[in-house]
């Protein structure tokens, strides 16, 4: 056995038994799961582009030896390894609400005043699967001044006072800084804390603050030089912390223990139907910034895919939810009658969406509102509105459709916008539906709008 697999079995073997003495776990309970070939996800991994990115793809299942699959190099330029640390960034809000939830003696703890917003109470759990009365704030790098709790808090009371919200996404971390101080001690450690709350959950990680290694030492991360200089110094602090390539096996191999969908949230997270089969349900989180994860958890098959870094996860999860669920049906139905629309026929790849497209009727030359869509490899979308570029973000596939968030300087303009494809030949549309959108686009923009190819 090489010494990378004889790792991975020994952790997995570890936290298998952690898990079960710390949950008092007996013969009778859950019949073990039939394992399952995932030499396709391995192949696809291995037909990507390499490089001397860093990415590591684990595919946790229960009952089943996780897959670990590396690529690229760590700030030294060495290959990743089992010591290898791999920074959090937004990823520490799962660490730290796994920590916090598992701890908890009583669903009360959790629902103890965290903040207050005027006469708002904020709990423990809204700080923890967030809120989007806070601003949408990290750094990465040096920040002279970050924000304090006494900021965020007029920033919510303003928004609040005003009835608006703050742009919500997955990578905001400003309710972990009141967390840290009302929870724990104002110089409270961050990894002594997680360690204590979960090691005797069997989850014995040992958490790393990037902030603390010497500047000369440590050079086992991955990222590159001038990354990981900003990782030292980003803020909040907790976003300093980092997992070796080890410790993030025992800390998925436990997260598979649990019990339950995992909590859901403004930045936590969310569940929908696996793409394409509609019976599986799929929870998903990830965040490009400050450090890119991915996490997908496939509720009904006991199985977690987790990327770290910035491959094109599309591929990997075709390649695990076939392994996992078998060939998807040849034909998809797309979004119906929920807008107005009528139902579709087959919905193309997002290859097949790629090219220009303008609003039904409207002359290609002059059209104002415009969408040019790159469906390859990363399904990039963006929308011109006159002269102003609107917006530049990925498609998001869909059971039905694609959905695509929206902003413009920073801000959301259009939390939701749904594409979804009819029609073959001359009859071909992409209808787009704008959905809790606020006030602040064009009113000239209508609600539900049909587009077709520039010709």
């Amino acid at each position: 056995m090489n010494p990378l697999r004889s790792w991975i079995v020994v952790a997995a073997l570890a936290v298998v038994a952690a898990s079960g003495a710390a949950s008092g776990a007996t013969a009778q309970q859950a019949a073990p799961a039939t394992p399952i070939d995932l030499e396709p996800v391995r192949q696809t991994f291995a037909s990507r582009p390499s490089g001397s990115d860093p990415v590591v793809v684990v595919v946790f299942r229960r009952d089943q030896e996780p897959l670990v699959l590396t690529s690229g190099t760590d700030a030294t330029g060495a290959p990743l390894a089992e010591n290898t640390l791999l920074p959090l960034g937004s990823a520490v809000r799962l660490l730290i609400a796994d920590a916090l939830f598992a701890s908890a003696k009583a669903p009360a703890d959790l629902d103890a005043t965290g903040a207050r917003v005027g006469d708002e109470k904020v709990s423990v759990r809204d700080l923890l699967l967030g809120r989007n009365l806070f601003p949408d704030w990290f750094a990465l790098g040096p920040v002279p001044s970050p924000p304090e709790r006494s900021t965020l808090l007029a920033c919510a009371e303003v928004a609040r006072h005003l009835g608006g919200t703050f742009r919500s996404t997955s990578a905001g971390l400003a309710e972990l800084v009141l967390l840290r101080e009302h929870v724990f001690d104002r110089n409270a450690d961050w990894p002594a804390v997680l360690r204590t709350r979960l090691s005797p959950q069997g989850a014995g990680v040992d958490p790393i603050d990037l902030g603390q290694l010497a500047a000369a030492g440590g050079g086992r991360i991955a990222a590159s030089v001038a990354r990981v200089d900003a990782l030292r110094v980003s803020a909040p602090d907790c976003a300093r912390l980092a997992l070796s390539l080890h410790d993030l096996l025992l800390w998925g191999q436990w997260r598979l223990q649990q019990k339950g969908m995992p909590h859901v949230g403004d930045r936590f997270g969310f569940a929908a139907p696996v793409d394409g089969r509609e019976d599986h349900e799929v929870w998903l989180w990830g965040a490009s910034a400050p450090v890119a994860w991915s996490f997908r958890r496939y509720l009904d098959a006991d199985c977690e895919l987790v990327v770290f870094g910035a491959p094109d996860v599309a591929p990997l999860q075709s390649a695990l939810e076939k392994c996992l669920f078998g060939e998807p049906p040849a034909r998809q139905r797309v979004f119906g009658g929920r807008f107005g629309g009528r139902a579709g026929t087959l919905r193309p790849a997002a290859e097949g969406l790629s090219g220009t497209w303008v609003p039904k009727g409207s002359d290609p030359a002059t059209a104002s509102l415009r969408l040019d869509i790159d469906g390859s490899v990363r399904r990039k979308i963006v929308l011109h509105w006159r002269d102003r570029r609107l917006v530049q973000q990925w498609l998001v596939s869909r059971t039905d459709g694609y959905e695509v968030t929206l902003a413009t300087d920073g801000r959301t303009f259009v939390d939701r916008l749904l594409l979804w494809h009819d029609g073959e030949g001359e009859a071909e549309r992409l209808r787009a539906a704008f959905v809790e959108r606020s006030d602040a686009p064009p009113s000239a923009v209508p609600r539900q709008l049909d587009f077709v190819r520039a010709r």
